[in-house]
């Protein structure tokens, strides 16, 4: 693997860790990302990224459920194998609206516990609701302007032969 690859795989290492993930993560990730072939095996990404394969088992099964990367077979190997969803990033950002919607019920527990108390602090958890509801919409609108992009690509290279 090349200097500038390599610098890629570490700089994505860097950029999970600083949102709250572990560093493997983002570099096997970032492995696979610029995978010559496109997949790699767990066996390669331990040697590749100088990790112990408990290490990249950990990490492939977290990217995995994530939905960043899938798992998968070839016919008479016995190897597994990994590569990147295209729709990885998609999936979490939905995975987020989720986590939007959980927070507002959240919020709207405590502003029940409060009603009664009028508490000057009523008003933060107001405003919490309002914001995260407001990126919940704004999240929802640009995946599904999103996915009908993809579509219409997909369409136009269907037509394209």
């Amino acid at each position: 693997m090349n200097t500038q690859k390599r610098a890629f795989i570490e700089k994505m290492g860097i950029a999970f860790e600083r949102n709250g993930a572990a560093p493997m993560l983002g570099r096997v990730w970032g492995a696979l990302l610029v995978a010559d072939r496109g997949e790699m095996t767990a066996e390669e990404l331990a040697t590749e990224l100088q990790a112990s394969r408990g290490a990249i088992s950990h990490a492939t099964r977290q990217l995995t459920a994530m939905q960043y990367t899938e798992k998968f077979r070839k016919a008479g190997e016995r190897k597994d194998y990994f590569r990147v969803v295209s729709h990885g990033l998609a999936h979490a950002s939905r995975q987020r609206v989720v986590e939007l919607r959980q927070m507002q019920d959240l919020l709207r527990e405590g502003m029940a516990a409060m009603a009664d108390d009028g508490a000057p602090s009523l008003y933060h958890i107001e405003e919490h609701i309002a914001f995260t509801h407001a990126m919940e919409i704004a999240v929802e609108r640009f995946l599904d302007e999103w996915q009908q992009q993809r579509e219409d690509k997909r369409a136009e290279r269907n037509s394209n032969p």
